[in-house]
């Protein structure tokens, strides 16, 4: 009866020592993916960093380019009012010119 005992109390010291082996391979294991998944998360992170970057580059020199072709058209329609108007324009400045050298009393 005594050998059943040891026999049971060796087999029931040998699982224990199986489980404790498996939880220690299982934290390893868990160790080791987190690990993984860690580094993995830090180049999706690096990689959208550098995605984010380049679209934000990207528009600041669309917004760039649409700014200078306003200023362009700008200057141009300036330019285009100014000829349109140079006679009308002159006739203002002589006009103005006029009032000021003209002394009040010949009004």
């Amino acid at each position: 009866m005594g050998d059943i005992i040891d026999q049971v109390l060796q087999a029931e010291e040998a699982a224990n020592a199986k489980l404790d082996a498996a939880r220690q391979k299982a934290a390893e294991m868990k160790k080791a993916v987190d690990a993984d998944a860690s580094s993995a998360l830090e180049e999706a992170h690096i990689k959208a960093q550098g995605i984010v970057e380049e679209r934000i580059s990207r528009a600041r020199a669309e917004a760039d380019q649409d700014h200078e072709r306003r200023i362009r058209e700008t200057e141009k329609e300036n330019s285009d009012f100014v000829e349109r108007n140079s006679r009308l324009l002159e006739k203002i400045v002589d006009a103005v010119v006029e009032l000021i050298v003209t002394p009040e009393y010949k009004k």
